[in-house]
């Protein structure tokens, strides 16, 4: 996934700070959550895309970061399917 659409899951825009990305994930959790009736997979795409937004960076290495992770989890679920 890239950037932007991380930051889509998370209903948020380009600048937003990172308190803020974690405040609209605990309001976005609660909603999402399975046991609160949400789906399994939205919560996991949530989950991920806060995961990668609050992954510690640097402008340096922003695309490398996305680069492996998306890597990382792209081949985890081929081989889930």
């Amino acid at each position: 996934m890239t950037r932007a659409a991380d930051l889509a899951v998370l209903e948020v825009s380009e600048g937003v700070s990172p308190k803020e990305i974690r405040q609209k994930y605990k309001t976005l959790a609660r909603r999402d959550h399975p046991d609160k009736g949400g789906s399994k997979e939205a919560f996991q795409r949530l989950s991920d895309a806060y995961e990668r937004l609050s992954w510690p960076r640097d402008d340096s290495n922003t695309s490398e970061v996305y680069d492996d992770q998306s890597s990382a989890r792209d081949s985890y679920s081929d081989d889930d399917q």
